[in-house]
């Protein structure tokens, strides 16, 4: 009973085609590629606004301002990374800081993206054009982070090579102690350019001879310093 019932309407459907002509229901009926494409099309309509949804938070926890980026954000990051890698492969390093720039703004919150564009501001001399871009992203860089031991000696490395030691002594204070000989160096290089005479010669007086032998700058800083402040 229910089979013929249901030959019955296929029938009818079949009628109802064949007298109208109608070839978008022909195409609805009998064309599974088109049935599959049509689905697909309404899909991919109804997913955009979705996409447009800024609801994943990126910026830890008691972070001001809270930072949502939408999943169309989120894939424009990464293509944009992509799209960094690329021309940095071609040696087209502006066009490279660029899509490393907008990868950064479309996902403020991803970190390994930003330890990248880092080391690939410490892999090529680009410190004329630069500086302000490591400084700017730096600063941010270590607000998300939450001033993370590792990532403080990331950006040490970067503003040092960039000549920002005013940043530098900034976060280089958040640690002073226990650090890395590379580090200290710096710290001690830092500290003669803030004019801090006191730290920089109680800083000096911790580092050996051969320390200090082995970096020619920190040697020019020392003989420096004992002409401007003179001895201690």
């Amino acid at each position: 009973m229910r089979d013929n019932e249901a030959l019955g309407r296929r029938q009818r459907i079949e009628r109802f085609v064949t007298d109208r002509d109608v070839p978008l229901t022909r195409l609805l009926l009998y064309t599974r590629w088109f049935k599959w494409g049509l689905l697909l099309m309404l899909l991919m309509i109804l997913s955009l606004p979705i996409s447009l949804i800024k609801y994943h938070r990126v910026t830890p926890d008691g972070f001001k301002p809270v930072i949502k980026i939408s999943f169309l954000d989120f894939i424009q990051s990464w293509s944009l990374r992509r799209g960094a890698l690329k021309m940095m492969a071609e040696d087209k390093f502006d066009d490279s800081v660029h899509a490393w720039h907008s990868s950064i703004a479309n996902h403020p919150g991803n970190m390994e993206y930003m330890r990248e564009y880092f080391r690939f501001l410490m892999d090529h001399d680009l410190r004329r054009s630069k500086s302000k871009d490591a400084a700017q992203n730096g600063m941010w860089f270590l607000r998300i982070t939450q001033t993370n031991r590792t990532d403080i000696q990331l950006l040490a490395e970067v503003f040092d090579f960039y000549d920002l030691h005013t940043y530098n002594h900034h976060i280089l204070n958040t640690l002073e102690s226990d650090l890395p000989i590379d580090l200290e160096k710096k710290y001690v290089k830092t500290l003669f350019r803030a004019g801090a005479a006191e730290d920089f010669r109680k800083r000096l007086s911790k580092l050996s001879s051969e320390d200090i032998r082995s970096d020619p700058e920190l040697k020019l800083y020392r003989a420096a310093s004992l002409a401007a402040w003179g001895p201690p």
